[in-house]
């Protein structure tokens, strides 16, 4: 029986990693073994460590796991010197997983990167590691396929399992229309509580603004599998109390709940991140905030080297929705920019068009089924 270890250190790349779990027990029995979320677990990992123990944001939030981290990489790496492994497919994750690739590299174990770090975007000398540790590159952007050829790296487009999901997702309209007529606005502050931390209050703050326009207005905040919705809610509420927001216009929706409420809805304000990418998918016109601590930001200007932080945009080649970071990212300013974009029908029509033809690319690209992939490798 196959011997697979997955790791993976966010919630994005515990749902590719689940996926991948899944296509490949259609190829027969396996042990799936390492680091994932409640999907991989789910999935059928056997979880050395949860991915709670290893998600963080930003160079400054680092610095208070590192220690935790540095214990939990020391393990994984004994781990994989002492027992047979057929191949091990890193999801994402580059600060831990390329590290980790290089220090494993010698056990000749089969190491596939699955989702790739964007490189494209920042840290491009991070190629020469998976260039020369991984088997190959299974990409779920086709644009990043022409991106590592170019570079000599093997690489295919494995596909977007997200898309596929959300391509079937019927809106909750009258989820939505039981509470009244609207407008209706999905508040997404991220999947982590170094995002939230950085990023809640903006939100809220822009609530506030939004409701003084629009009283009827509704917000949704789906809840992320890795943050605690009592600890959510309290935030919230505090938040709320102090911007003198009325609780009553906020609903919790769960992870079964939360596409088919972004589906229905007139629009989002996002965390960047992977929530961007599932609110391209649904069609839902959106604007997108990023803050964090000054030290990350003032190092990620130094080297990010694209125009774009959300992937709706980067996909495009162009600023479809509206980017406000750190400090054009208060809570004033992103309400101001929600008011004009819920007063505007045409506008939110525009962006909905645009979101979906970014869908149909994906639609209608050719892909190699990630598990087909492993299964070549591994022989």
């Amino acid at each position: 029986m196959r011997n697979f270890f997955l790791i993976a250190g966010e919630a994005s790349g515990d749902f590719y990693g689940a996926y991948l779990i899944k296509e490949l027990l259609k190829k027969g029995s396996a042990n799936f073994l390492g680091i994932g979320g409640k999907l991989m677990k789910e999935a059928g990992q056997h979880q050395l460590y949860s991915l709670d123990n290893l998600s963080v944001m930003g160079l400054w939030e680092g610095f208070f796991k590192v220690y935790k981290i540095r214990s939990i990489f020391e393990n994984v790496v004994t781990y994989l010197e002492r027992n047979e492994v057929d191949a091990i497919v890193l999801i994402d994750f580059p600060g831990f997983n390329l590290k980790l690739a290089k220090t494993i590299n010698s056990l000749g174990i089969e190491i596939i990167y699955y989702v790739s770090p964007k490189v494209w975007a920042w840290k491009e000398n991070r190629i020469k590691i998976i260039k020369r540790t991984s088997q190959v590159v299974m990409s779920i952007f086709p644009f990043e396929v022409s991106f590592y050829q170019q570079r000599n790296v093997p690489c295919k487009y494995t596909g977007n399992p997200l898309r596929e999901l959300l391509s079937t997702v019927p809106p909750s309209k009258q989820f939505l229309s039981s509470l009244g007529k609207g407008p209706f606005v999905v508040l997404m502050p991220g999947s982590r509580n170094s995002e939230i931390k950085y990023n809640l209050t903006s939100l809220i703050q822009a609530s506030a603004v939004i409701i003084k326009q629009f009283p009827g207005v509704q917000f949704f905040i789906p809840v992320a599998p890795t943050i605690k919705k009592e600890d959510l809610e309290k935030l919230v509420q505090k938040n709320a109390i102090e911007e003198q927001l009325e609780i009553e216009h906020v609903h919790y929706v769960s992870e079964q709940e939360r596409y088919g409420v972004m589906k229905a809805a007139d629009m989002a304000l996002i965390v960047s991140g992977t929530a961007t990418l599932e609110a391209t998918f649904l069609g839902l016109p959106m604007i997108v905030v990023y803050r964090c601590s000054k030290l990350t930001y003032l190092v990620a200007k130094l080297l990010v080297k694209i125009k774009h932080i959300s992937l709706t945009n980067i996909i495009a080649g162009q600023a479809i929705v509206p980017e406000m970071i750190q400090t054009n990212a208060s809570g004033s300013e992103i309400g101001k920019q929600a008011v004009n974009l819920l007063g505007d029908d045409n506008r939110r029509q525009h962006i909905r068009e645009e979101l979906l033809r970014i869908e149909k690319e994906f639609q209608t690209t050719p892909f190699t089924n990630p598990a087909d992939v492993v299964m070549d490798i591994v022989g």
